[in-house]
């Protein structure tokens, strides 16, 4: 049973502002909301958050200071926020503008493909939010597939960050920033809406795909260190990831006719041997024939 099941929220304290349309999600530390604006009819997105499981260090606190801070910023990739309310003293509730976009996790879940120059333009765009968020100190930046919007035609990102545990070290740093990026990396690649923990190796999953650029982003996985300058490095490696592989296979087509040729002058320059040492035997046995027959001649008139 959730926390949300053990406490149901009561969210009639939004209801001066806002009116509650629907339910969209829940999940164990979060609730999300479609509603409108009383006061303009304007569609807007409420997440309402609970202190998530691990959490060490007020993250709610901070959630709401980080929502009254971008309340007053502006980004091309953050969903406008509009601003942050408390629901009793353990929830607090984010409002944002809805977006009619499709999420990243929609469309995985519809199989949409993604080529490795899409998926470094989204992660480009992803990244440059995050980089924007961690200088402005904002400490929620998480990001996942259902809270990151593609528009259709242009892929343009818009996204909304999620409260996420604090533990007694702080807030995750750079490194942490480059883990969600290669995490959403690798979604896009396998498919998949979540990394299973047995997940195999992404060379195994994705045999199409840069056996560099799926090695780069299983070890950006299991242990992101070098902050900026390595998540940059690493976007620009997706980029190429197509070419990469196309060079790959190019590598093997010439090796392999390289080796077809040598296979091939091999077995020439063997038959030519073969036929001289045959034309060689043969002139050695008219040589001697012709020698044995003088021979004979040679008797003959003694």
């Amino acid at each position: 049973m959730s926390l949300q099941d053990e406490n149901p929220l009561d969210l009639q304290s939004l209801s001066d502002r806002y009116e509650l349309i629907a339910e969209l999600g829940t999940s164990d530390s979060a609730q999300t909301w479609i509603g409108k604006r009383r006061d303009d009819g304007s569609d807007v997105l409420i997440v309402v958050s609970r202190t998530p499981e691990g959490d060490e260090k007020n993250a709610l606190t901070l959630l709401a200071a980080d929502a009254h801070l971008l309340a007053t910023l502006a980004h091309r990739n953050l969903v406008p926020i509009i601003e942050g309310r408390w629901i009793g003293t353990d929830a607090l509730a984010v409002i944002s503008a809805r977006i009619a976009d499709p999420t990243l996790d929609e469309l995985i879940a519809r199989g949409e493909e993604f080529s490795s120059p899409r998926i470094a333009a989204i992660l480009q765009e992803v990244y440059g939010l995050i980089e924007w968020a961690r200088s402005q100190k904002v400490v929620h930046r998480a990001l996942g597939p259902s809270n990151i919007f593609l528009e259709p035609e242009t892929d343009r990102v818009r996204a909304f960050f999620a409260i996420r545990p604090i533990t007694l070290f702080g807030a995750p740093d750079a490194d942490g920033d480059a883990k969600t990026i290669a995490t959403l990396a690798w979604m896009m690649f396998a498919q998949q809406r979540v990394i299973p923990a047995d997940s195999p190796p992404l060379t195994q999953l994705c045999p199409f795909l840069s056996e560099r650029v799926a090695n780069e982003t299983d070890a950006l996985l299991r242990a992101p260190a070098g902050g900026t300058r390595a998540v940059e490095e690493y976007i620009a490696l997706v980029a190429m990831g197509d070419a990469l592989k196309a060079a790959k296979k190019e590598t093997v087509r010439v090796r392999t006719a390289l080796l077809e040729e040598q296979r091939l002058a091999k077995e020439q320059f063997d038959l030519e041997r073969k036929q001289l040492e045959q034309k060689a035997a043969n002139q050695e046995r008219r040589n001697t024939e012709q020698r044995e027959e003088f021979e004979r001649l040679i008797a003959n008139e003694r």
